[in-house]
């Protein structure tokens, strides 16, 4: 056998030992992840828009829903690149944003409505947009940055609201009695907000009652008790803990009485 006659025989049991190699397969995408919710609250016969800040959102193509009742409608709309608020960073708070289209029946069931956004063959966690009847909540109105200009509310009411700029400060006055314990709430982490609360209680002539920021260790959000010892206006001061403000650091405020057995903060 000369040898390229050898040469070529070896080649092709070569290509005879060595298997064929496997079809290539595309890598899965990045998991989306949201990071705020805008707005955190809407009532039912809700027909608007629900947006959504987060990671990898830019390629969300759903919004799916495990809601025993369902929206009338839920679509996604616009899912784009976002830059941070003004001073925050992409890494923190999500470089990407979408919007959906919400329709709710008149008679839609109050509580919290998971939605789930789909990019690809991922899914974000669940976000949950809580519906509310519109005689239990009231929209946050401006200017309310003040005492003198503080936006009154009523006990047992939710307020809905966004800290909108850097260093905004919004106030509210609530109509108290003497002894009565009250306990006031702020939800925006523990949902979904760019907002990291820091709550103050003030009596009517100005002076501090308390003062709160985390709940805890795992929570970002804040409660105050207080018991009034006066009767007359107190008022809830509500911001940014590091005074960073967007349209993404939406919050809900509670002021409502609670029971005897919480310890509370006695007012001057």
């Amino acid at each position: 056998m000369t040898a390229s006659r050898f040469i070529a025989v070896l080649a092709s049991l070569s290509c005879l030992c060595l298997p064929a190699s496997a079809p290539a397969q595309d890598k899965p995408g990045p998991t989306p992840q949201i990071t705020a919710i805008v707005p955190l609250v809407v009532p039912p016969g809700f027909n608007g828009a629900i947006k959504l800040r987060g990671f990898h959102l830019k390629g969300a193509t759903e919004v799916r829903t495990d809601a025993t009742t369902k929206p009338s409608k839920l679509t996604v709309k616009d899912p784009k690149n976002s830059d941070a608020p003004s001073k925050m960073e992409k890494d923190v708070v999500g470089d990407s944003e979408v919007t959906l289209e919400l329709t709710l029946p008149d008679d839609f069931p109050a509580g919290a409505l998971p939605l789930t956004v789909v990019a690809g063959d991922r899914s974000a966690t669940p976000v949950a947009l809580v519906v509310l009847p519109k005689d239990q909540f009231a929209e946050e109105k401006e200017p309310n940055n003040g005492f003198r200009s503080a936006m009154k509310i009523e006990l047992g009411r939710a307020v809905i609201g966004v800290i909108n700029n850097e260093r905004d400060v919004d106030v509210f006055e609530v109509t108290a009695k003497a002894g009565q314990r009250l306990r006031a709430t702020v939800t925006a982490r523990t949902t979904a907000s760019l907002l990291d609360p820091l709550l103050s209680v003030f009596d009517a002539r100005g002076n501090p009652i308390a003062t709160r920021d985390d709940i805890d260790l795992k929570s970002a959000d804040a409660i105050i008790d207080f018991v009034p010892t006066a009767d007359g206006p107190i008022f809830i001061v509500l911001q940014d803990a590091l005074d960073f403000g967007s349209g993404w650091h939406a919050y809900r405020l509670d002021v409502a009485p609670t029971p005897d057995t919480t310890p509370a903060t006695k007012t001057p």
